[in-house]
């Protein structure tokens, strides 16, 4: 079975979720997503961008350069596939 990974999950990895269920979630997404590798669509990079630079004026996450979340995070991504 496939697995299919969202934006919102992925930020769940990285940004303190409020909700501990939800943190939970994003925790075992992760580890799924590392044995089994996830389809992600094709949005999702540019999903997951715009959600992080919201996060760095929010103050969520610490401000970074250009490519530097994705080198940071380049062994899970290795692990996710565009459909």
């Amino acid at each position: 079975m496939n697995f299919v990974l969202d934006a919102s999950v992925t930020l769940g990895w990285h940004l303190t979720r409020p909700n501990p269920n939800e943190a939970l979630l994003a925790q075992e997404a992760l580890h799924g997503t590392m044995i089994h590798g996830a389809l992600v669509p094709y949005l999702w990079y540019p999903e997951v961008a715009n959600a992080l630079v919201i996060a760095e004026r929010q103050q969520l996450v610490a401000k970074s350069g250009p490519g530097q979340w994705r080198q940071r995070h380049h062994h899970e991504q290795r692990h996710l596939h565009r459909y």
